[in-house]
């Protein structure tokens, strides 16, 4: 597998070095950066004030090497504690103190361009993480649309916002958009690696963008490549992974609409599970329902989520901290939100975006709790949840988007651990077309 990747992206380095040699290629991109800023008490030394601040950046763009071959990456960096750590390091630095940072390519794809009768095939070859299911990336690539995804999932890097489920490894798909109608379909197949094994993943996709009414759907299933099992085996496949999702919009951007996505990741199912009328644990489902309302002069979303701890714990408007064991939840989290804000805000002749964000968060309440009506007492009851409340503002600036967030998070003021410091944390952020 690392020899596949290796090769694959030689061959779209060669290329595009090549395109660059041979042809005008033109280039398009998007470029950003979010410095986070916080303080609190240590958990050592409560007299002891710790300074957190870290920086996130990426690079997205797009050559177009011929009129009908395109070149696409995306990447991004994320630093580690820079009050902590070191970015200058010497002979005598120790390991403790050096500074680290997460550098990874999120998105290395290679498309071909071809119009074949009344529709348009894009056949592409990619490495890394390729139009995720749950992002709007596709319905914008292929439609031109603003924005559908929820706000709530907004996080002010990269293109993509919340992801149901990844389409990520090494692999090819075919997407076909209709001139006639306004719709795409597409295949995909890829191998990954999942727990020290690779696996064979095919999904298929369908998409849509009317008046009123915009869709994207997607599922798929996963076959694992091993022969562990029998030594007289080519291949065996005892289990095998199911995944869908959805994002639906009721209505569009310049209109009150109804927002729903939700989905399901890598559930595993087995002979003896179908044999039992089982398909996979729906304990770990994902979803997303928000009503849009939009009047002249402002606009007020209305939130209820259920998502997986990954998601919940990086997500920028709502906080899975568990106030009781004192650290982030591990599994899935369900809760409520509220965006209220304007877009119709003017100071000196500029525009403003200003609003605020309020959340209520139940951390590690599963799905399973939700449809028991349990999860009431035992979050409210235990003093399980966390409120909180996110001013922020945006403007262009220059050719990009400087967004400003404060977040405030309103139990910690009252969890006993008096960490009132640790309730603020700042965010700045400028995205700019390159």
């Amino acid at each position: 597998m690392k020899k596949n990747l290796k090769s694959l992206i030689t061959t779209i380095i060669f290329v595009s070095l090549s395109s660059f040699a041979f042809s005008n290629a033109y280039f398009t991109g998007f470029a950003g950066a979010k410095v986070n800023f916080g303080v609190q008490n240590s958990l050592l030394n409560p007299e002891k004030i710790d300074v957190k601040g870290n920086i996130e950046a990426y690079l997205s763009g797009q050559i177009s090497i011929t009129p009908n071959l395109l070149l696409r990456g995306e990447f991004s960096i994320k630093t580690d504690d820079l009050i902590d750590t070191s970015i200058f390091t010497t002979a005598n630095t120790s390991t403790a103190d050096k500074f680290n940072s997460l550098f990874q390519i999120d998105e290395l794809s290679l498309i071909y361009r071809r119009t074949l009768l009344d529709s348009t095939n894009y056949l592409s070859a990619f490495v890394g993480t390729y139009e995720p299911i749950g992002s709007d990336v596709l319905l914008r690539r292929q439609f031109g649309v603003k924005q559908v995804a929820s706000r709530l999932m907004e996080n002010w890097l990269g293109l993509s916002t919340s992801v149901i489920y990844e389409l990520f490894g090494i692999g090819i798909s075919d997407v076909i958009h209709f001139a006639k109608q306004p719709m795409c379909v597409g295949l995909y197949g890829y191998v990954n690696q999942q727990s020290s094994t690779n696996w064979l993943n095919f999904d298929a996709r369908y998409a849509g963008v009317y008046r009123f009414f915009t869709f994207d759907l997607a599922g798929g299933i996963g076959f694992p490549l091993r022969t562990s099992n029998q030594q007289d085996a080519y291949l065996v496949i005892d289990t095998l992974h199911w995944r869908a999702g959805a994002n639906i919009l009721i209505g569009n951007a310049y209109t009150s609409s109804l927002f729903i996505q939700g989905g399901v990741t890598e559930m595993p199912f087995s002979k003896r599970d179908t044999a039992d009328g089982k398909y996979g644990d729906f304990l770990n489902a994902y979803f997303l329902v928000e009503p849009r309302i939009k009047t002249s002069k402002f606009q007020l979303h209305i939130g209820l989520f259920h998502m997986p701890a990954s998601t919940a714990k990086n997500n920028m408007f709502i906080d899975s901290f568990n106030h009781i064991n004192y650290k982030y939840a591990e599994t899935a989290s369900f809760g409520a939100n509220l965006d209220l804000f304007t877009d119709v805000l003017y100071i000196r002749n500029k525009t403003f975006v200003f609003g605020i964000d309020s959340s209520i968060t139940l951390p590690g309440v599963g799905l399973d709790t939700v449809l028991q009506g349990t999860f009431l007492q035992n979050s409210f009851g235990n003093m399980n949840f966390t409120i909180q409340s996110t001013p922020y503002l945006s403007t262009k600036f220059n050719n990009g988007d400087l967004k400003a967030a404060l977040k405030v998070n309103i139990t910690k003021f009252y969890d006993g651990y008096q960490d009132y410091l640790g309730a603020f944390a700042f965010s700045i952020g400028y995205k700019s077309q390159i």
